[in-house]
């Protein structure tokens, strides 16, 4: 007997998580902001790849997703908020796209020789 009431665990984590890399990347290609600025993600990417021995990597995703959010309250606000607009217009087309997708069905025809 199943639970009809019990939902499947969503993933809005790791979603928001790469939403978030999407954005801290075009933030970093855009010449209008500070090139000071972009320094703090990679800095905790260097970090990253070249952690302290006695540090655990628990500490190593926190001071990314610590830099990734610094970055992103010292851009511009209106830059930032352009970005994250265009990023889930992207998101919102592909999830049209699937859902599209998920009402064709793949089949093949073929003509029966009834006589």
């Amino acid at each position: 007997m199943t639970d009809r009431n019990i939902n499947p665990i969503k993933f809005k984590f790791l979603s928001d998580f790469v939403l978030q890399v999407r954005l801290v990347l075009r933030l970093i290609k855009d010449k209008r902001i500070n090139p000071f600025l972009k320094i703090i993600p990679f800095a905790g990417l260097v970090y990253f790849i070249f952690p302290d021995i006695l540090i655990g990597p628990i500490d190593d995703a926190a001071l990314i997703l610590g830099g990734s959010y610094l970055f992103l309250e010292l851009c511009p606000a209106e830059i930032v908020a352009e970005h994250m607009q265009q990023l889930r217009l992207e998101g919102s087309k592909k999830k049209d796209k699937t859902s599209e997708e998920e009402n064709i069905i793949d089949a093949e025809f073929h003509d029966v020789d009834r006589s």
